[in-house]
C-alpha cells in the first residue's frame, strides 16, 4: 500500500543555475594550475568547446563540443564548405553554455594546416573577443 506524504511548497524558490569555480587549465602544458570562474572561466569554456570534438570524448554528453573534424576531414571538405558551415556549428555549440548569450563576428583564417577561429561572444560576464587556433 502506497503512503502519500504531502510536501509543503511554501518557501520553495525557483532553482537557478549557478556556475561555480572550475579547474584552470594550462592547455599548452596539459596541466591543472588552480581554479577559475567569472570572465576567465567563460573564456576557458569557449576554448574548450572549440577544441573538443563533439561525440569523441565519452565524459561529455552529445551537446558538448564542436563537430570540426567531421567538417574538415570529409571527402567533400573544402575551404568554401568549412567557411559556410562552421559559423553555424560554432554558434550552436557555444550557445549550449548558459553563460553565452550571443556569438557574433565569426571570422576564419586558414594558415597551412591550422585554422584560427575568431569571434565576439556576449556572455553573462560581459563581452569577450576570443581567438582559438586549431588544426584541420
Amino acid at each position: 500500500m502506497a503512503v502519500f506524504i504531502p510536501i509543503p511548497i511554501e518557501g520553495i524558490e525557483e532553482s537557478i543555475s549557478v556556475q561555480n569555480k572550475t579547474y584552470k587549465l594550462d592547455l599548452q602544458a596539459g596541466r591543472i594550475i588552480g581554479t577559475v570562474d567569472g570572465m576567465d572561466g567563460v573564456r576557458q569554456a569557449i576554448t574548450k568547446i572549440i577544441l573538443t570534438e563533439r561525440y569523441a570524448v565519452p565524459i561529455y554528453d552529445d551537446e558538448y563540443g564542436l563537430e570540426l573534424r567531421a567538417l574538415t576531414h570529409g571527402d567533400d571538405a573544402t575551404r568554401e564548405l568549412i567557411t559556410s558551415a562552421l559559423p553555424g556549428l560554432l554558434e550552436d555549440s557555444l550557445l549550449d553554455d548558459e553563460r553565452i548569450l550571443e556569438v557574433q563576428n565569426i571570422t576564419l583564417e586558414f594558415q597551412d594546416e591550422s585554422l584560427i577561429i575568431l569571434c565576439t561572444v556576449n556572455t553573462t560576464e560581459g563581452e569577450i573577443t576570443e581567438g582559438v587556433k586549431t588544426y584541420v
